[in-house]
């Protein structure tokens, strides 16, 4: 049986976690609305997976860096992100929202996964707005999750929380105003029960900047307007 744990936002709009075969990735990344890339594409790119960037509508994701270890060192079984493992990048039809959805090949176990990467508005006027996260995986398997990022406001990392009991609308959190960029940080442990972690995800919502308000007159040319109305109107009683 699986369990879905989801953060804020993550509840309110379904997405569907699809296993996606290696051969079929490595496409997108260039400006569209979906890229997709095993661990091992991004591992492969030159100068390692900290040169890799995606593209995705008007964010670009770089600067990617990777670690794990064994959550409990007692068990030989350990199953961190490997070369199969899917990223999968995507813009909503708003354009306002943005996911990264990594899906495990064959399920995290026994791992402590730390992935960070930062996500930059490159174009157009948009603004960050907040984040979120979530996780699936096995009933069976006890996991963590705590997502940070920087130039959010106070507090900008989620509590890490376990499989059971957990509250499915954690806080969503925000960014401060106008901010461009971000660097997210996942914290994500799986114990060797079960049959593991089989995804997790990041959701990235920003917004539009409020419309221009025309600003008021230049006194001189209120007053010129005027004047000129007034001449308009003598005018016309007189031709009356």
């Amino acid at each position: 049986m699986k369990k879905l744990i989801s953060a804020g936002l993550l509840a309110a709009t379904a997405l569907s976690f699809t296993a996606v075969s290696p051969a079929k990735a490595a496409t997108g990344c260039n400006g569209g609305t979906a890229g997709m890339y095993t661990w091992g594409e991004i591992q492969a790119t030159p100068g390692g997976f900290g040169a890799f960037t995606c593209e995705i509508g008007d964010k670009t994701y770089s600067d990617f860096s990777y670690s794990s270890t064994q959550d409990d060192a007692m068990f030989a079984l350990y199953n961190p992100i490997n070369d199969g493992d899917v990223f999968n990048f995507s813009q909503l039809p708003s354009g306002l929202t943005h996911n990264l959805n990594v899906n495990s090949a064959n399920n995290w176990q026994n791992a402590r996964i730390k992935l960070n990467y930062k996500v930059t508005v490159t174009t157009g006027t948009n603004k960050l707005k907040n984040y979120s996260g979530n996780l699936t995986g096995d009933d069976g398997t006890d996991w963590a999750m705590s997502l940070s990022a920087t130039n959010a406001t106070s507090p900008s990392t989620t509590d890490m929380f376990p499989t059971f009991g957990q509250d499915p609308t954690t806080p969503v959190l925000n960014f401060d105003p106008m901010v461009t960029e971000t660097k997210f940080m996942n914290d994500i442990r799986a114990n060797a029960a079960g049959d593991g972690l089989t995804q997790f995800s990041n959701r990235l919502n920003q917004q539009s900047p409020p419309p221009e308000v025309p600003g008021p007159l230049p006194l001189l040319g209120a007053g010129a307007a005027f004047g000129f109305s007034r001449k308009l109107r003598n005018r016309v009683k007189l031709a009356a």
